[in-house]
Formats: C-alpha cells, structure tokens, sequence
C-alpha cells in the first residue's frame, strides 16, 4: 500500500497541481490526493483499531491511544455542547493524522538516509567522526537505544545537513489566515490565499547557508543555527502546522544510521553519479536510484592495519 502512495501516476500529479492552484474546480470535480483504495485502506485500518481497542479496552502508551483519547474527548464535548466549531476531530482526521506517521517512517525517512549515506561516502572525514561517536556512545551505554541515540549529536547534525540540502519534500503548501503585506514590499496576500514556500529553494539560499552545495553538519551546532533567522530550515515544516511525525522520523534514522555505520564502511562506486542528479517528482528523489560501494567495517579496518 505503502508503494501505491509514494508512486503516483500523471493522473495524481495532475490532481495535486489542480488542488494547489485551483482548489475551487478540485472540490468541484471531486478529484482526489490519493487513490480511492489508498484513502479506504487507511480510514478502515484506523476506524477497525480504534473500534477494538476501545471495545476491548486496551491502552497502550503509543500515538494511537493518543488519537484515540482526543477523539473521546471531542465526543464528550460535542455531548455537552462544548465543542468547538472551527475543527471536527472526525474519523478521516485520524486517519489523516495516522498516515502522516505512516508518512514519515516509510518513504521520506528512507529517501533521506539514502541521500545521507550517499553524502557520507563522498565526504569520509565526516564518516569517520559519525562512526567514534557512534563507538563512544555504545560504549557508554552497552547498546543503542532511545535515550543513547539523544547524546548522538553529530549524527544528528548530519541528518540535519541532509534534510537541507535535499529536502524530501521541496515546497510547503499554507492557508493564509488574515492579510498580510510582505515586509520591505507592497506585496498583499490576502486572506484565505494558498501560499506555496520554496523549502528547496530557502535551503539553498546562500544568504542563510553559505556554500549551499557544500556537505557541513556543522551549520547545525547550536551556536551556529543562533546565527541564522527562525523558519529557514524547513524539512518538516515549522509552528502549529509542523509534521506530526517529525520526532518519530528523527529517531528512526538516528537509529538506522548508527546501526549502519556501526557494522559498515560506504564509498562511492563506479556506478556512483556525481554530481547527482534529481528525478521528477514530487518528491525529492535521486535519478535512476543511488549506487554505493559497501563493504564491513571490521574487514575495512584489519585491511588498514
């Protein structure tokens, strides 16, 4: 199901520019972000759990139970009259919400560890660094784990890196909420307006990183990312609109990675494009996949002695 999402045919990207520069005639002709099956898969799959876990009463401490409990909550209010009418906690919501994490366990987060171990076989230094604080940390804690990936700070800053130079997703789509004119020009937007945000572009921009096409996880030191203004980093969006999935993605490449690069050394091949080149997509994707030379670490380093 997951490959029927993140493959979409020219019908969807069709659907997808139409709801983005035309959403009246989108509503209109009731066209579609997904394909029927898809958005039928995933409000049943989330309905059917909600159902048992509420029947059964099983509570888990997991972002399902999360759902489930607002959803609750949004029921009692509407009981009492209370709720609010600006937003319907519906059952397409959580589903909506459940897929979003779906989101960013399956396609993006492995298109970025793709992207970030293509960008640590042409940089090696920053291989090696990644590696010692991978060593040091295991060391300190006997495995890897959530609370041992926390101290992981470089790895961190080298999935940062990657997220900017190639953002999985290159435009942000916004609902302006009241009229604004852009500072320093006479530029209205008006209310109700869909703005599209460039992250690609904002990521690239020499005014905020300079050397864009540069590999530095440094730009992401704490005393660095001061120097830079806020919303200029923009791989999961920013404010109350920010991807739900965020912190879950980030802890499944921090953990994907470290195992990686624990047991394994990545260098370019003959088949390694470089520069490399984007597919047309709507998300950010290398053409004709990634070729990389992989081979054991421990091999690798006996070899060197």
């Amino acid at each position: 199901m997951g490959r029927k999402v993140f493959s979409p045919s020219m019908k969807y990207a069709v659907s997808m520019v139409v709801r983005q520069f035309f959403p009246d005639v989108y509503n209109y002709l009731d066209l579609r972000s997904f394909p029927k099956n898809v958005n039928n898969f995933f409000e049943d799959l989330t309905k059917d759990t909600m159902e048992m876990r509420k029947n059964n009463n099983i509570q888990r401490n997991d972002f399902m139970h999360l759902l489930l409990k607002l959803k609750e909550e949004e029921e009692r209010l509407q009981t009492e009259n209370k709720s609010s009418t600006a937003f319907e906690f519906s059952m397409k919501t959580v589903a909506a919400q459940a897929f979003v994490f779906f989101a960013a366990g399956f396609e993006t987060t492995s298109t970025t560890l793709s992207f970030c171990l293509y960008e640590l076989a042409l940089n090696p230094e920053i291989q090696i660094k990644a590696v010692q604080e991978v060593r040091n940390v295991k060391e300190k804690y006997g495995m890897l784990s959530y609370e041992s990936t926390q101290e992981m700070t470089y790895v961190e800053h080298i999935i940062e890196e990657t997220l900017r130079k190639h953002p999985p997703v290159m435009n942000l789509s916004r609902i302006c909420t009241r009229t604004t004119t852009i500072p320093g020009t006479k530029i209205e937007i008006e209310e109700g307006t869909n703005v599209m945000i460039p992250v690609y572009a904002i990521h690239h921009d020499p005014q905020y990183y300079p050397n864009p096409e540069v590999f530095d996880p440094e730009r992401f030191t704490p005393e660095n990312s001061r120097k830079r203004p806020n919303f200029t980093f923009l791989p999961f969006g920013d404010g109350p609109r920010i991807c739900i999935g965020m912190r879950f993605a980030y802890m499944e490449m921090k953990l994907c990675l470290a195992q990686f690069l624990e047991k394994f050394h990545v260098s370019p091949c003959i088949k390694t494009t470089i520069p490399l080149r984007y597919s047309k997509s709507f998300l950010l994707r290398p053409e004709g996949g990634l070729w990389l030379g992989v081979s054991s670490r421990i091999k690798t380093e006996e070899c060197s002695i």
